[in-house]
């Protein structure tokens, strides 16, 4: 017995993993390495949670709000309306729209059909949507009135045209259909929403799908080239929909979540749809959340969770004081995205705690190819600066970029991550792809692109802290701010520095969207009239891409404007000086290739004022 014993010993540590081979399993206290996922499609774990929890809130709209029943019923109607194409199963259905409740039933239906939801981005240029549909060969779109001006060039068999305000009533509708009008005159290729439903067929149209089978197309964000159509499986959704409902206690039946980012963003439509759909909860829709007022909007909607990326927790820490009790219905903040400070979490968690609310932040990481998250902090020490743990059933190695050549624990190399979210494929994109049922040590594992090598012969530039005393400086205390900032500043004032390739890809990779958020300080600081602090930030993003021909006119745009706060105070041969910069960037704007029709438009304002 003891040899018999001892090789079921050896066979169950094969199977099982070890420690040696997943180092964060000892952090698994109140986890487990395993789930069961669902068996079935998008359609039918929604379904068979309806039934379950049939007068729960499904999700609400400005007011309007769905019970699971009618929920589903709304689906199915869809369903019925969608067998007017004679769509066959594996058929891509363009969706592009933003988060309205006729999108979500369009998801859902589309499902139930056996065909694949291909989602696009309403703001997409019209070529980006062109192409989905081209790539996809999709004959049918639903858009709305927010992307009619682009739709109407595009070549496509069938367009429905579904208004934002379909589901609002009263006032609210009358107002928004008042001020939008011009968007909702109709080609001869279009048909409307409410058409749509009355030509429905009254034959049944359900097509059981198998998990392992593609149930959408969601685009990356094209960080590292241009985007991608990523398959996604039945199976994706639903394992992605369970690790979330084990890993945050507050994903069950009865509590609400504000489901503000967009379903045409994996993390919008695994996390904040499908997988609170899946545990009954209600779904706050919101097409576009009021940012600039993000305090107001949270206490108006009262979510139980709130999912959010790092910039918005530093605008709700700018924004107005919501009142001693105003967030004590959030109980926790899912975020991800991008880098979250650890100094930002901890000031986002006393903020709430003194507006009513003892929440704790949980810090994700993972990618559009992996639907959503592959690691958060859930089950961490919430006072640690990480991007947390791998989720059950995932697995994460490093490896030597561009090879199959596993590296060992601790070294610098490209993260690569296997587990059931791992995505089907992209679309028509041969050498993307891994082959995902090869044998090989490389096999199911995508290619993160996330790692960065750090150059140890380079000195990286520090802002000191501010008031910090001569002689005090501990470089053990430096943070990762310090270091953005230190080297931000470099790029405004170091032009002839020879390290700025180096420290453009540093600040880059650690905040892909630094860009867009220093242009949107600059603008604010601009408006607000501090103008010393925007005209630094429009140096640092000028050192950051030079090449950026928005940047260089936005410069000249801030530089005209300071010159007539100057001309204004009497100050002349200042406001002389910023003319003749924002004359510079004005000509830099026009000449460059391909030249940007705005650099005309405003430098003529100039020359008339001159």
């Amino acid at each position: 017995m003891g040899i018999v014993n001892e090789y079921i010993t050896k066979l169950i540590n094969k199977i099982r993993p070890s420690e040696i081979d997943k180092p964060w399993l000892k952090n698994y206290e109140k986890m487990v390495d395993h789930l069961d996922y669902y068996n079935g499609s998008l359609y039918d774990y929604v379904k068979d949670t309806a039934q379950k929890y049939p007068d729960n809130t499904a999700c609400t709209y400005y007011g309007k709000t769905f019970t699971y029943k009618k929920f589903i019923k709304m689906v199915d109607k869809v369903a019925e309306s969608l067998s007017q194409f004679n769509i066959v199963e594996n058929e891509c259905v363009t969706i592009c729209m933003p988060n309205t409740p006729e999108a979500i039933f369009l998801v859902y239906a589309i499902n139930k059909i056996g065909a694949i939801a291909n989602i696009v981005h309403p703001l997409g240029s019209r070529l980006d949507i062109e192409r989905a549909l081209e790539e996809t060969n999709s004959q049918i779109i639903f858009f709305t009135d927010v992307t009619m001006s682009k739709i109407i060039d595009i070549k496509v068999k069938n367009a429905v045209f579904v208004p934002v305000s379909n589901s609002l009533s009263g006032i609210k509708k009358m107002v928004y259909n008042s001020m939008n009008s011009m968007n909702f005159s109709l080609k001869d290729n279009m048909i409307s929403w409410d058409e749509f439903l009355n030509k429905k067929q009254l034959h049944a149209n359900y097509v059981m799908r198998s998990c392992d089978e593609p149930a959408a197309i969601i685009y990356s964000g094209g960080t590292t080239g241009k985007c991608k159509g990523i398959i996604l499986s039945n199976k994706n959704f639903n394992a992605m929909a369970r690790q979330t409902s084990f890993v945050c206690e507050y994903i069950k039946p009865g509590n609400s979540v504000l489901a503000a980012l967009p379903i045409f963003h994996v993390f919008g439509l695994a996390l904040c749809v499908h997988s609170c759909l899946t545990a009954g909860m209600n779904c706050i829709l919101v097409p576009k959340l009021d940012t600039k007022h993000i305090n107001k909007e949270l206490k108006k909607y009262k979510p139980t969770v709130f999912t959010a990326v790092p910039s918005l927790l530093n605008m709700i820490l700018n924004d107005k004081d919501p009142g001693k009790h105003g967030f004590s219905n959030t109980k926790v903040i899912v975020c991800g995205g991008d880098y979250l400070p650890n100094e930002t979490r901890i000031k986002t968690e006393k903020y709430f705690k003194e507006h009513g609310s003892d929440l704790k932040v949980l810090v994700g990481y993972g990618l559009s190819e992996v639907t959503g998250f592959c690691c958060c902090t859930a089950m961490m020490d919430s006072e640690l600066d990480s991007i947390g743990i791998p989720n059950p059933d995932i697995d994460i190695k490093i490896f030597e970029p561009n090879t199959d050549v596993e590296l060992p624990i601790g070294e610098i190399g490209e993260i690569c991550i296997s587990g059931p979210t791992l995505m089907m494929g992209y679309i028509n994109e041969e050498g993307e792809t891994l082959e995902l049922d090869s044998e090989e040590a490389f096999s199911n594992f995508i290619q993160s692109e996330d790692a960065f090598k750090i150059d140890t012969s380079i000195k990286l530039p520090v802002q000191k802290k501010v008031n910090e005393a001569p002689g005090n400086f501990n470089p053990s205390e430096i943070t990762t701010e310090q270091i953005l900032a230190g080297i931000l500043t470099v790029l405004a004032y170091d032009k002839k520095n020879e390290n700025l390739d180096y420290y453009r890809s540093i600040i880059l990779k650690v905040k892909p969207n630094i860009k867009k958020e220093l242009c949107e300080a600059a603008i604010l600081k601009t408006k607000n009239e501090d103008f010393d602090l925007a005209e630094e930030i429009f140096l640092a993003l000028k050192g950051l891409d030079p090449e950026d021909v928005a940047i260089t006119l936005n410069m000249a745009l801030f530089l005209d404007q300071r010159a007539d706060s100057f001309r204004n105070a009497g100050l002349i041969e200042e406001a002389d000086a910023y003319d003749s910069d924002a004359l510079g960037y004005y000509t830099e704007a026009m000449e460059a290739d391909p030249p940007l029709a705005d650099a005309f438009f405003n430098a003529g304002f100039y020359y008339m004022k001159q």
